[in-house]
């Protein structure tokens, strides 16, 4: 945890001095939008990246509903009992210890923890922007990436979770959520300054 703290740190004060050393280099993105005159045009930038995560959450959940279909299946195959019960809507998890149970709830998992996570991470990612929305989408870029990984990973795990995070890529969904954590404190302090 230390070393993820310590990460996204890094990612935030350097993300601190990159939106300064950026802006100067490219006074365009500091001018202010032609839609809204209190923010600077490299908010755009926020926005895409931003709704590009969200709408890739939104395609994330027709692999659960795959996944459900495919592990019934494998179940009936391997004579489980009550598939069509334990695997059916509205259950979100697989009652069980047998390997196709196990596996469909990673698959479920991995989309459940989106769920637990994303109004929190807009809301941090939104904050931050608000004053570095450059290093905010670099940081939202960096978490879609992560994310991605980490879900790939998990629902390929076959019933192992451990392996959500084989890919070095998957702690960044971490690293990244705190370091637009710091950077919205450092926002709100911009605020009252």
């Amino acid at each position: 945890m230390i070393k993820i703290f310590g990460i996204a740190t890094m990612f935030a004060v350097g993300g601190v001095f990159l939106e300064i050393a950026v802006t100067k280099a490219v006074p365009y993105l500091s001018q202010p939008s032609n839609s809204f005159d209190a923010l600077p045009r490299s908010f755009g930038l926020f926005v895409i990246v931003i709704t590009f995560l969200d709408l890739w959450i939104v395609n994330y959940s027709s692999v659960v509903g795959k996944a459900r279909k495919t592990y019934m299946e494998i179940a009936a195959k391997n004579g489980e009992k009550d598939t069509d019960k334990r695997y059916s809507l509205p259950n979100m998890y697989v009652d069980g210890s047998t390997k196709p149970a196990l596996s469909f709830n990673c698959v479920q998992r991995s989309h459940q923890h989106i769920m637990e996570s994303i109004a929190q991470f807009n809301m941090v990612a939104l904050m931050a922007a608000l004053n570095f929305p450059i290093v905010a989408a670099l940081l939202v870029s960096l978490h879609t990436a992560g994310r991605m990984t980490w879900c790939k990973s998990y629902a390929n795990s076959e019933g192992e979770p451990g392996k959500r995070y084989d890919h070095p890529l998957a702690f960044h969904i971490w690293t990244s959520m705190l370091g637009l954590a710091f950077l919205a404190f450092i926002s709100g302090f911009v605020f009252l300054l």
